[in-house]
């Protein structure tokens, strides 16, 4: 039973933090809507991230700021928390698929292929670290917040990676 419930919570995992979403590989689904962010929502995550001289400060001011306020207008539901943290997380994502498409042109071949590499194992890692972090929630709408909080802070971590490269050299 338990084996059967870890191979449902990481399958429930993958497809929350999976890339790709149903809308762009089944036209028949579309994307939650309340998961995606909107443009001003990615924009004030940018705007954070810019004003941010390093690394641990990027971390300290913007990662799960928009998620807390989105909380703060919700019923604070289990579900409703996951979802705001979902919206954060695409909003992550979002930057850190234009601050890839920024660098490209400025990188040679070899530099380009492991960005993407680090973004294609990033997405694995995002699925494997955060349905391990939410099995420890034992299932039930907890492990939702904890996988969907997780996924969330991956994806600002290899946001914020990628945009201070080079930082510490």
């Amino acid at each position: 039973m338990r084996i059967a419930y870890i191979v449902a919570l990481a399958a429930s995992m993958a497809a929350c933090a999976t890339h790709t979403s149903r809308a762009e590989s089944d036209p028949t689904q579309g994307e939650n809507p309340a998961r995606t962010p909107s443009t001003a929502e990615v924009e004030r995550v940018e705007t954070c991230l810019s004003a941010a001289a390093t690394p641990d400060e990027a971390r300290d001011q913007c990662v799960g700021a928009l998620a807390r306020d989105c909380m703060e207008r919700t019923r604070m539901a289990t579900l409703d928390m996951a979802t705001c943290a979902s919206r954060e997380r695409n909003a992550w994502r979002t930057l850190l698929e234009r601050e890839a498409e920024a660098r490209r042109p400025r990188q040679s071949e070899w530099q380009n292929t492991t960005l993407d590499e680090f973004l294609r194992v990033g997405e694995e890692w995002d699925r494997a670290l955060c349905a391990y972090e939410a099995s420890a929630d034992e299932g039930g709408t907890m492990s939702q917040l904890t996988g969907s909080s997780c996924t969330m802070r991956s994806a600002a971590d290899r946001a914020i990676r990628l945009r201070f490269r080079g930082y510490d050299r």
